[in-house]
């Protein structure tokens, strides 16, 4: 099961270990990805727990959220048992793998690893037995057209607390014999896994440049990366 934020809900990483393992992966989740291309253009389409613009704070304290339900919500927070109680054929789940970070800059570190820790801990509850893979945010390219085109705030300050999220996961959970911290930001190439447009050079020259358009979501291949890392840490833990 793949619980996070629009780096699930594109589906390109869930795609791309479906077209490494086969039959040999089988997602949960309320929600669907249809028809996203593997590194091979094979079109796969499963189940996740993604969710669009959400932080880990929301699955804790939103019953709905952008017009989205949130199912792990009961009691005023995050609820694992509940949602396996309304979901009773996810009950064989081995793993949970929890990809988040990219919505919750700004809002500080002790709600990150609050809501974390929540998240971890109800799973625990559940069933001690469940591994849970906590995945590493990347970090954005700080490059000012693509800022001009999505007004996050700025770009350093958004840097630095992707890197201090990080430093929470290690710090927390890394002596956490279930729980295992996977380097998803490592095969990451900040130079050639954004998205790219060409724009004029200027107002009054005409000549084509190619800037990054988006400096928070990777391009289909930066997606592929990280699903590399996660291809890695599901043969190295979940034999």
């Amino acid at each position: 099961m793949f619980i996070g934020d629009s780096f699930i809900d594109s589906g390109y990483i869930q795609s791309e270990l479906i077209g490494k393992m086969g039959s040999a992966l089988t997602l949960y989740g309320t929600r669907e990805f249809t028809n996203i291309p593997d590194y091979n253009n094979v079109n796969h389409s499963g189940l996740d727990e993604g969710r669009a613009s959400w932080r880990l704070w929301n699955y804790c304290n939103s019953a709905t959220f952008n017009g989205v339900t949130n199912p792990f919500y009961n009691n005023n927070t995050f609820d694992f048992a509940y949602y396996m109680s309304n979901n009773p054929s996810f009950n064989d789940v081995t793993d949970v793998f929890l990809l988040t970070g990219a919505n919750d800059s700004g809002w500080g570190d002790y709600a990150f690893q609050t809501s974390y820790n929540t998240v971890v801990n109800s799973i625990k509850s559940y069933n001690a037995n469940i591994r849970i893979h906590a995945l590493m945010p990347i970090t954005c390219f700080c490059e000012g057209y693509a800022w001009g085109i999505r007004n996050h705030n700025g770009g350093s300050e958004y840097r630095y607390n992707e890197f201090g999220f990080g430093k929470i996961i290690v710090d927390t959970f890394d002596s956490d014999s279930m729980v295992f911290v996977v380097p998803t930001h490592m095969d990451f190439n900040k130079d050639y896994d954004f998205p790219t447009t060409e724009v004029a050079c200027s107002d009054h020259n005409p000549a084509l440049m190619e800037v990054f358009n988006d400096n928070v979501h990777p391009n289909r291949y930066g997606y592929y990366g990280m699903a590399g890392m996660i291809f890695g840490d599901i043969i190295a833990n979940c034999q």
